[in-house]
């Protein structure tokens, strides 16, 4: 037992339990998850340090994200809102440009018979992606628009997911 404790090994700790509930599982990871990995740090080691912390901050930032798209989607599926409508505000928070985390927080919304919150949040996925991307929503976030504007749940899936090649390269207009 070491007297020193290491954010890190307890968020890879954190990774491999699967056994904890949803709720249990958000409030951890919003415990160990405090940002980019090494943030801030001066670039002491050159160019292999770089490469090196550039890999763990992807590899973190994605793990996190496949953990809050688990449990998100697992609320959707539950009807559990009020818990997806945290995991997403807090995955919006980390990733504003992250369309998954709006496609599945419009799904929270409209499935919650919350119609124009979902429209909103379509309107603030795409201002943000214009804005600072100079990017228009995806097409998978378009349609949902639209299944939205019709409020036409028949073809609505509980299961969001980004094509690879989506998840990859990104549009330009």
């Amino acid at each position: 037992q070491s007297e020193y404790w290491v954010d890190i090994y307890e968020l890879e700790l954190f990774f491999n339990v699967p056994t904890l509930s949803k709720r249990h599982k958000f409030e951890k990871l919003t415990t160990l998850y405090r940002g980019t990995f090494l943030d801030g740090l001066e670039k002491v080691g050159g160019a292999e340090f770089s490469r090196w912390q550039t890999q763990c901050q992807r590899s973190f930032e994605e793990r996190v994200a496949g953990t809050l798209q688990e449990l998100a989607e697992n609320c959707l599926q539950t009807k559990d809102f009020v818990l997806g409508f945290q995991i997403t505000h807090w995955w919006l928070t980390l990733q504003p440009g992250n369309e998954l985390a709006h496609r599945l927080r419009m799904l929270l919304f409209w499935h919650n018979k919350q119609r124009t919150a979902a429209l909103l949040q379509y309107n603030i996925c795409s201002e943000y992606l214009q804005l600072h991307h100079r990017l228009e929503p995806s097409e998978a976030t378009r349609q949902l628009c639209l299944q939205i504007q019709k409020d036409d749940m028949r073809f609505a899936s509980n299961k969001v997911s980004l094509p690879v090649a989506e998840q990859t390269q990104r549009r330009h207009n």
